[in-house]
């Protein structure tokens, strides 16, 4: 059942992630972190927003820990937990991907 759990966690990281940072609905605010990135906290946010792998780190990790889906025994285990949930998501998303630039054609 935990495995049911890791794979659905994977899909709903890779929505958000998705959804965030490639879907018009989100361009208002990766554009307002873009224009004004003249701080620095402003231009971390900015390259966290354009980017669905590092984006997916930051839902990841807090996910996991709160639905406390742990992979492997022990402390490491909720370490390593989040990168695979990532490593799935990615896949998910670049196939989500090839899917749209197929229906643009």
């Amino acid at each position: 059942m935990e495995n049911l759990h890791f794979f659905f966690l994977s899909c709903v990281v890779s929505s958000i992630s998705f959804t965030v940072t490639e879907m018009k609905s989100f361009l208002w605010l990766r554009n307002y972190f873009e224009n004004n990135s003249g701080c620095r906290v402003k231009k971390f946010f900015h390259s966290i927003l354009i980017c669905y792998y590092c984006f997916s780190h930051w839902i990841a990790f807090p996910l996991s820990l709160y639905f406390e889906i742990n992979l492997f025994e022990g402390t490491l285990g909720l370490l390593i937990t989040p990168f695979v949930i990532v490593w799935i998501s990615v896949i998910m998303t670049m196939v989500v991907e090839l899917i749209f630039k197929k229906l643009d054609k």
